[in-house]
């Protein structure tokens, strides 16, 4: 969108879409959380603009559980918006301990902005109302980049929960035994990393982005790798970086962990995928899994000549 001139990266959230009278976020009064008219498009893809993150960090009144595993707890089926979930940060008055800008705190609730000002731009640009994965659809692996990738979905409604045949159950480990997950009710974490897809279209689609041969042009790719947070210089617009791997990102969700890199300095692309958490003894468990991802990226890597962990 930036490149196409649909937006700016570098205004703030309330400034307008260009060419139009439409803000970028709605300006209604659900809207009024903590220090939303200087949060810029910038600092909330760099994790720099302080939005409390309710799908990750626990809310006062749903101890101890986050606001979206409390919802779904008592309704599985719940659709959620981005707009129920700041209208939250308003009534409690929730936002990280810094001005926008100033440092960096990873924020699942600041990239569900993000996929609302997506969807109020194509809407607008579209002049039909359009959605944060119809813009995925039409503009990031699908027909209309360079290498179409049809196979890449991206879910956002509460209904689309069952990924195709044949796909893998993921488990998560418990004290009390392990609990296995088929399905999962995805319309909370729209924006951050609701897409799925194979193995191997997953790294066609991390190759092409970083070589600048799909979606974006070189120079944008390079803005988004090089354009990082004054809190966290190993990341970007969207982007991370992780030495001897390169630039991509992690993600995790109900079992699933799992990142993609692309390292430029060899032209090597990494996908790894666990589908599996322990959380037998909390986080310390958790965290040994989370480590192996990049324990057997560096494997892979010196199995193929490459070098590995640093």
């Amino acid at each position: 969108m930036f490149e196409d001139g649909w937006l700016d990266y570098k205004a703030k959230i309330t400034d307008v879409i260009p060419g139009s009278k439409l803000p970028y976020v709605p300006a209604s009064a659900n809207w009024d959380f903590p220090n939303k008219n200087e949060i810029t498009i910038r600092q909330l893809l760099q994790h720099s603009a302080g939005v409390f993150d309710i799908d990750n960090d626990t809310v006062p009144g749903y101890e101890p559980l986050t606001y979206t595993e409390a919802i779904l707890k008592s309704d599985p089926t719940h659709q959620f918006t981005t707009s129920e979930m700041v209208k939250v940060l308003k009534e409690k008055n929730l936002s990280y301990n810094f001005k926008p800008g100033e440092k960096y705190h990873y924020s699942n609730t600041g990239y569900s902005i993000l996929a609302e000002i997506i969807k109020r731009v194509y809407t607008q640009k579209a002049e039909t109302g359009k959605t944060y994965a119809d813009y995925m659809k039409d503009y990031i692996p699908g027909d209309n980049t360079p290498v179409p990738l049809p196979r890449i979905h991206f879910a956002i409604l509460a209904t689309d929960i069952s990924m195709p045949d044949p796909h893998l159950i993921s488990t998560i480990l418990t004290t009390t035994g392990p609990e296995l997950y088929d399905s999962y009710n995805m319309s909370a974490q729209v924006g951050e990393g609701n897409g799925y897809g194979t193995m191997s279209d997953l790294n066609k689609y991390i190759r092409t982005l970083m070589k600048g041969e799909n979606a974006l042009k070189p120079a944008t790719v390079s803005l988004m790798q090089k354009d990082v947070s004054v809190g966290e210089p190993r990341y970007g617009l969207g982007s991370g970086f992780i030495k001897n791997l390169g630039y991509g990102n992690h993600g995790g969700r109900l079992g699933f962990l799992n990142f993609m890199t692309y390292d430029p300095d060899y032209d090597v692309s990494v996908i790894v995928m666990i589908p599996m958490w322990d959380y037998r003894k909390q986080s310390s468990s958790f965290y040994t899994y989370y480590n192996s991802l990049g324990e057997a990226a560096y494997a892979a890597r010196e199995v193929l000549g490459y070098p590995g962990k640093p």
